[in-house]
């Protein structure tokens, strides 16, 4: 840190260092910069740092997140529909059981980036989107744009060179792999990390408030031909691209390279005390006009093939309210390459072990970079203004000598300051910042060779530092992580490091909302005004203006630094980065991106997966087994109206919560319409009768098959099997179900054929011999026999057994009528069965379905389940109901009419 004499001398000068840029630069933040440095001038006292207070602030948005998690699939429905405004997409339920197997956390937060990106083609059909897609891909070498697609479950590209590519591959198998139900899509993926679609804004911000948000995009108009076009003109396409009367599209910036003025006011949005609070505001280049003159990638982009036409297109970054392209998780993280990936993990009780200096390592990239533009690149600014010598010979001379990088106001205080020297040895003690390699564009690389006069600018304003490794990077406390041409594909690792980060960037990437600056990195300004102010914060000892470092307290200030602070976000923020960025938090957000972009068939309109599809969940596990034996108890009531009661024959079982370890099913030799939930009976894996009603006689035949099913399968939570008409009728035939109508594609590779029959079943063993034939199959028919469905839910098993009861009769009719016509079965297309049974086949799909078939029969009980709301999850008590009910019985037979009637009032909402 920094003596009182030496901050009094120089204290207005500090900002001026960071300000780096053309020769008439502003000081922007000097009066924020003068405000923070003399308030850490005085006395320790609680939260009397501006950084204090951005920690302190970072710490309840953290726990905020938490409060968020959701870990059931109801909450986590509404989660979505609360932050969306719409209920949650088809496969949903999928999609959560595979975030489940992940062990990831769901804060629905997260995946704001998605709906953002999304939200100009909200209102498209996927074919158009298809089509649109086809355009902008038609002719790959002109336009630039590789082409990704999803196809049968296979995917695909014709981009076959590139290492982005291979790894963007190898991302989409294991997506496809962990999700089969991913509908075809097609994935225009922009490998290059340039803008590539800068479309002219066209909305008010009275209408943008209006509509969607921070979207500023109009309709994607269909009857155009995406045209690409080589620019150098950057700073008209963003300023046409920004909001209409926004600082950038207002700002007159004249022929050629201008002086840009910077102004405090570009930001007082995200920098009010000197130091970020908006991280998302310093993004925002339509705020801050002086960008586009001090970011390479903003000046002279690596890439300037550009569209100003909206097309979806899938980036690994995006410049906010400029190019409204799609993120999704950069290959260069997904992939274990060791230029952007250490091969060490450190350990967190390891951090004091690190080097207490900052790091920043790398080459001269960030455009298009020339002799007559270095001078504006922001790796080029940072790199000059942390130089020591540069600092030091402005300190002897007085002379600006980097007139571009150095302001006049800076070199005056440099030079007039008591202590000439203190700055440059702070530089020296602590930063180990340089190129490593420096070129110009397009493939000019610069040896550093007297004879390369090619590159004698930049040879004479930097000498070349030796490289350094990831791995040797994170041994040091601190990390700078600045833009590259694009994004900074470094980011994750460092975060991972147990280092600090400290980050400035223009760019946007898909883990955005997933990270709290000041509580897993640091966040920097692009224009690094703040960098000197950080160190200040965060780095221990004082330097005197005899040059000696000091511990503990120097003209009244503290110099131990903020070890533990810094401690805390770094480790802190390996720890959560380790949480949500892994290669399984990737995938996941992969998953639903292509997919609600445009996913072919729309599925989403098929089912729509909410609270109301969801069983009620339970904490009470003895309230639970009440409301699961009333269903059952519905369940057979329903199976009576279809007429599959035959004698004696058939049940219907369900696993106990309480004791998993056994089932409730119906006493043998009564009828399915007078069954009343305290008629069931339960038997455990043994085949002994351990609670029910008076009639306790099992059906053995019951406990040979579901016995072995429930053991087989812990995700059954009720099996049905009936000897139904149809039913027995298809399992003499030998024939598995064909896909001859969408109710019989809910059952396409989703069921089997037992042929078998050995009579009646009262064997355990032939009962495994199903269970391991049914697999993970929600229906059998039982050769000779009958019909079997099980699933996660009872509604779900009593609606396939009646589809499938109902799709065995068509077959059999079509059978029939192909015999008698000679005409043949037209059976539906695999792809389009595949497709069918992932929109309707799902265990929601099938509770779902079970409601409306079980209203009937919740009349007669006085209960009534409302599509759309859905019964909220038992809060009522069992004994107290179950007397209620028999009052209801009692007083009905007082009237002379005999009814049924139970648990009359099971609470709805």
């Amino acid at each position: 840190m920094f003596s009182r004499t030496f901050y009094t001398a120089t204290v207005a000068v500090l900002v001026a260092v960071a300000a780096f840029g053309l020769a008439n630069y502003h000081l922007i933040t000097q009066l924020n910069v003068i405000h923070y440095l003399r308030s850490s001038l005085a006395p320790s006292t609680e939260l009397s740092h501006p950084i204090d207070h951005l920690i302190k602030h970072a710490s309840t948005l953290s726990s905020q997140h938490s409060q968020r998690k959701t870990s059931t699939l109801r909450a986590t429905i509404a989660a979505y529909k609360e932050r969306r405004n719409q209920p949650p997409p088809a496969n949903f339920d999928k999609w959560y059981e595979l975030a489940k197997r992940y062990e990831a956390i769901l804060v629905e937060d997260f995946w704001d980036p998605i709906h953002e990106d999304l939200a100009p083609f909200k209102n498209l059909s996927s074919a158009k989107l298809h089509h649109v897609a086809m355009q902008a891909t038609k002719d790959e070498e002109a336009s630039g744009i590789d082409r990704f697609w999803i196809r049968g479950g296979v995917p695909g590209t014709n981009c076959l060179n590139s290492d982005e590519c291979d790894g963007f591959m190898d991302m989409l198998k294991e997506v496809v792999e962990d999700a089969p139900w991913i509908p075809d899509v097609e994935i225009p993926f922009n490998t290059y990390v340039s803008p590539r679609i800068m479309h002219k804004s066209q909305v008010t911000e009275a209408d943008n408030l209006q509509t969607s948000g921070d979207m500023r995009n109009t309709p994607v108009d269909l009857n155009s031909t995406v045209v690409w076009e080589n620019t150098d003109d950057m700073t008209t396409l963003i300023q046409e691209a920004c909001l209409p009367g926004s600082a950038t599209s207002t700002t007159d910036f004249g022929p050629g390279q201008p002086e840009i003025l910077i102004r405090k006011k570009y930001t007082d949005a995200h920098m009010p005390h000197g130091f970020v609070n908006d991280f998302e505001a310093s993004k925002d280049i339509c705020q801050q006009p002086d960008l586009l003159y001090l970011h390479g990638s903003l000046l002279a982009p690596s890439f300037n093939l550009v569209s100003r036409q909206l097309f979806p297109l899938f980036s690994a970054q995006k410049i906010k309210g400029v190019n409204p392209e799609i993120r999704i998780p950069s290959t260069l993280y997904w992939t274990e390459d060791n230029r952007y990936i250490a091969s060490q993990k450190p350990k967190p009780s390891e951090w004091s072990k690190k080097r207490e200096n900052v790091v920043w390592r790398g080459s001269n990239t960030g455009g298009r970079v020339s002799k007559s533009n270095w001078k504006s690149f922001h790796r080029h600014r940072f790199v000059t203004m942390t130089n020591a010598s540069n600092i030091h010979a402005v300190e002897e001379s007085g002379v600006c000598h980097f007139p571009w990088a150095m302001s006049e106001i800076m070199c005056h205080f440099l030079w007039k300051r008591g202590d000439r020297h203190a700055l440059s040895r702070f530089v020296k003690a602590y930063l180990d910042i340089g190129f490593y390699a420096f070129g110009e564009w397009p493939n000019k690389v610069c040896s550093g060779n007297v004879e390369d006069v090619g590159c004698q600018h930049l040879q004479d304003a930097y000498e070349p530092v030796p490289g350094m490794s990831m791995d040797t990077m994170q041994n040091s406390k601190y990390l700078v992580d600045i833009d590259g041409n694009g994004y900074s594909a470094r980011f994750r690792s460092f975060l991972l490091s147990t280092s600090v980060p400290i980050k400035a960037t223009v760019f946007s990437e898909w883990h955005d909302a997933r990270l709290i600056p000041w509580k897993h990195f640091i966040p920097m300004d692009n224009r690094f005004a703040d960098f000197w102010g950080i160190m200040d914060y965060f780095l221990p000892g004082c330097l005197s203006d005899e040059g000696a470092k000091y511990s503990g307290k120097v003209n009244g200030r503290y110099c131990a630094g903020h070890d533990k602070e810094a401690e805390s976000i770094g480790v802190g923020g390996a720890e959560w980065a380790g949480k949500v960025l892994r290669k399984e938090d990737m995938k996941l957000y992969m998953i639903p991106t292509p997919t609600k972009a445009f996913g072919s068939g729309d599925p989403a309109l098929a089912f729509v997966a909410d609270e109301s599809t969801l069983p009620p969940v339970f904490t009470d596990k003895h309230a639970e087994r009440a409301y699961l034996k009333h269903r059952l108890a519905i369940a057979f009531r329903t199976f009576a109206q279809f007429g599959f009661c035959e004698g004696v024959a058939g049940h219907i079982t369900m696993r106990d919560p309480v004791e998993p370890d056994s089932f409730w099913v119906n006493p043998f030799g009564m009828h399915f319409s007078l069954i009343r939930d305290e008629d069931l009976i339960r038997v455990d894996h043994s085949g002994a009768v351990v609670d029910g009603g008076k009639n306790r006689r099992l059906n053995y035949a019951a406990y040979a098959i579901h016995a072995q099913i429930h053991t087989a399968r812990p995700d059954v939570l009720c099996a049905a099997h009936s000897h139904s008409v149809y039913g027995r009728a298809m399992c003499a035939t030998g024939r598995p179900l064909l896909p001859l109508t969408q109710d019989a594609c809910v059952f396409y590779n989703d069921h089997i054929v037992y042929s078998n029959f050995a009579g009646v079943v009262l064997a355990s063993e032939e009962g495994a011999m199903i269970a391991r034939e049914l697999g993970k199959g929600k229906a059998a028919l039982l050769g000779n026999h009958g019909l079997l469905t099980a699933g996660g839910s009872i509604e779900a098993v009593v609606a396939w057994f009646v589809l499938l009861e109902k799709c065995c009769e068509v077959q059999l009719l079509a059978d029939a009528s192909s015999a008698g016509s000679g005409v043949p079965l037209v059976e539906i297309g695999e792809a389009e069965a595949e497709a069918t049974f992932k929109a309707l086949g799902s265990q929601v799909g099938g509770y779902f379905m079970g409601l409306p078939l079980f209203q009937v029969a919740e009349k007669e009980f006085g209960e009534s389940t409302f599509l759309g709301r859905g019964l909220e999850p038992l809060t009522w008590d069992y004994t107290e109901q179950k007397e209620k009910g028999k009052n209801i019985r009692q007083q009905a037979f007082a009237g002379g009419h005999p009814t049924n009637y139970y648990s009359a009032d099971i609470k709805l909402i």
